[in-house]
């Protein structure tokens, strides 16, 4: 039988700082590496978290490219134990980020 995962969404108001710094510095510097991107961290939009073997944190970020705010989504495992951060996913889905977005 699959056991479903339900995935939990994180109070805005209490990121804490190593998730921010792992956002910023895992997310956007990866993309940029691997990508030849200038992107620049903006800012949390949203975050949900899946516990497997691990955790899996799905990300929505805004981020500066050209000038312009757009929104990602990140897709990044965390397993402490073996010392693991990776980013899996990071993609474009807005061209625009929501003026009256909040982090």
């Amino acid at each position: 039988m699959i056991q479903k995962h339900i995935l939990e969404k994180i109070d805005q108001k209490n990121y804490s700082f190593s998730l921010t710094r792992m956002v910023s510095g895992c997310c956007v510097e990866e993309h940029n590496k691997t990508q030849n991107a200038l992107l620049q961290f903006g800012k949390v939009v949203n975050v949900k978290q899946q516990v497997l073997a691990g955790t899996m944190y799905y990300i929505t970020l805004e981020a500066t490219n050209g000038g312009k705010k757009k929104l990602y989504e990140a897709k990044v495992l965390e397993q402490p134990w073996l010392k693991v951060k990776e980013l899996e996913e990071f993609k474009l889905i807005g061209d625009d980020a929501p003026s009256g977005s909040t982090a």
